[in-house]
């Protein structure tokens, strides 16, 4: 993830070389939240897109509250 402003993006990605899944995403940050959009990308074998609404719950974790569109698979993220 990369904040610039109050923008997020992000590249994410399983960890393997021919990886199942891979997505970016780019979102704007309002008080605690975060609405996005994201998007798989060829690189992996899914293939979706859609809007999310993220909670900041603490700097480590986001919490996803929302999912407008999509069939995103996590429920959180955490900082590794």
């Amino acid at each position: 993830m990369r904040q610039m402003g109050d923008q997020l993006f992000w590249l994410g990605e399983l960890r393997d070389s021919n990886p199942d899944w891979c997505n970016v995403a780019q979102g704007k940050i309002v008080n605690f939240t975060i609405d996005l959009f994201w998007a798989d990308v060829p690189k992996g074998k899914t293939v979706g897109g859609g809007e999310l609404i993220l909670k900041i719950s603490s700097p480590n974790r986001l919490d996803i509250i929302k999912q407008i569109s999509g069939g995103f698979g996590a429920e959180y993220f955490t900082r590794v």
